[in-house]
C-alpha cells in the first residue's frame, strides 16, 4: 500500500470535499455534497448528490446556493452517501481537502467507526490557508473561494454549488502550489506547515527542507502496519475499511490500541500457516481497530469566523455577515 503522505503534492491522490448547508450554526445540516478526486494534479472523477438534511432549509440559505426542499426530497442521508461504494471509491487512498476545511469537516458523518477515527486523525489540506498567506500584505483582499479563484486565474462557474466549488478548490490548490514552488514537497511536510501555529512561516521559494519533518513512527506501529498489509494481501476480498484501518494506525502511533492489535495477531496463530488462522487474525484485528471509536469522540467544532475581524459569522438575507458588517461567504 502506497504511503500517500510520503508522496509530493504533484502526484499524491487528493479528494476535495465540499458541502452546501442549511446555515452556519452548530446545528446546520448538509443539503448537498461533492467529492472530486484529483490525481497528478488532474481531475479524474467526481461524485455528487443532494442530501436530505432532516430539517427545513432556511430561505436565506436557499438564496445563496439555490437549493430548496424540493431538490432534497428523496435524496440520501449524509450517512448513506458516505457509506456508498461510489463515495468509498472516490475517497480510497486519497487525502481529504476542503476550502476552509474546519467548516466542511463538521459535516462528515460519525456513524462509521473507522471513518470517525480517520476523520479526527488526519490533517486536511486547506487551500484557504495559502490564499491568506499570499494575500497577507493587503488587507483589502478577500479570501473567500470566489475571490481567491479570481486572483489566481481559476475558473469558477456556479459558485456555492458543491461540485463547482470542489472542482475549483482543487484547481486553485495546484495553481497556488505551483506559484509558491510547493508541488514537489511531500504531502506530510505540507500538512505539517499548514497546521502549525505560525502557518505563514514558509516563503514563496521555500524548499522541502524548510518544513519540519514528523518524528519517526514507533517500531511497534510500523510492525502492525506491515502485519495489516500482509493480511490484506492474503485475502482477495479486502475491503476499503481494511485499508482505512492501515491508515488509522499510521495516523495514531500514540495509541496503545496498536499493541493490542499486535497481541491479537500473535494470539491467533502468527506462527501457524494457513488461511484459517490468518482469517481469525484479520477478524480480531478488525475488532480491535473498531475499538478505536471508544478512544475518539467527535471534536467540538468552532463557529465559522469572519476573516476580517474574527467575529462569528451569521446568515442574513442575501449573504453572510458578522456583527461588524463584513460580508463574504467562506463556505456555505
Amino acid at each position: 500500500m502506497i504511503d500517500v503522505l510520503a508522496l509530493p503534492l504533484r502526484t499524491a491522490p487528493v479528494c476535495v470535499i465540499d458541502f452546501e448547508t442549511t446555515g452556519l450554526t452548530s446545528s446546520a445540516k448538509a443539503v448537498e455534497v461533492a467529492l472530486v478526486r484529483f490525481e497528478k494534479g488532474e481531475r479524474v472523477g467526481h461524485y455528487t448528490s443532494f442530501i436530505e438534511p432532516g430539517i427545513d432549509i432556511p430561505a436565506e440559505a436557499s438564496a445563496i446556493h439555490g437549493i430548496t426542499k424540493e431538490h432534497v426530497k428523496g435524496a440520501p442521508s449524509i450517512e448513506q452517501f458516505f457509506t456508498s461504494s461510489t463515495a468509498r471509491g472516490m475517497l480510497a487512498g486519497a487525502h481529504p481537502c476542503a476550502y476552509n476545511a474546519s467548516y466542511d469537516r463538521r459535516f462528515m458523518p460519525w456513524t462509521d467507526a473507522l471513518w470517525c477515527v480517520l476523520e479526527q486523525s488526519l490533517k486536511w489540506l486547506d487551500p484557504m490557508i495559502w490564499a491568506k498567506e499570499l494575500s497577507a500584505g493587503d488587507k483589502s483582499l478577500k479570501n473567500n473561494l470566489e475571490a481567491a479563484c479570481g486572483r489566481h486565474g481559476v475558473k469558477l462557474d456556479g459558485a456555492h454549488r458543491a461540485l463547482a466549488d470542489a472542482t475549483a478548490t482543487g484547481h486553485l490548490m495546484y495553481a497556488m502550489a505551483n506559484r509558491m514552488g510547493r508541488l514537489d514537497i511531500p504531502l506530510k511536510d505540507i500538512l505539517e506547515a499548514m497546521h502549525r501555529p505560525n502557518k505563514f512561516s514558509w516563503s514563496a521559494d521555500s524548499s522541502p527542507a524548510a518544513a519540519k519533518r514528523p518524528e519517526p513512527r514507533d517500531a511497534n506501529v510500523s510492525a502492525t502496519i506491515r502485519l495489516l498489509t500482509t493480511l490484506k494481501d492474503l485475502h482477495t476480498s479486502s475491503t476499503p475499511e481494511f485499508e482505512l484501518a492501515i491508515r488509522v494506525l499510521q495516523a495514531l502511533p500514540e495509541l496503545e490500541i496498536t499493541r493490542d492489535c499486535w497481541a491479537a495477531y500473535e494470539a491467533c496463530g502468527a506462527a501457524t500457516s494457513g488461511a484459517e488462522a490468518h482469517k481469525r487474525a484479520q477478524d480480531e484485528l478488525m475488532a480491535q481497530v473498531l475499538r478505536l471509536e471508544a478512544f475518539r469522540k467527535p471534536p467540538a467544532q468552532p463557529e465559522p469566523l469572519c476573516i476580517a475581524c474574527h467575529e462569528p459569522q451569521f446568515m442574513v438575507p442575501g449573504g453572510i455577515t458578522c456583527r461588524n458588517g463584513h460580508g463574504g461567504a467562506e463556505s456555505i
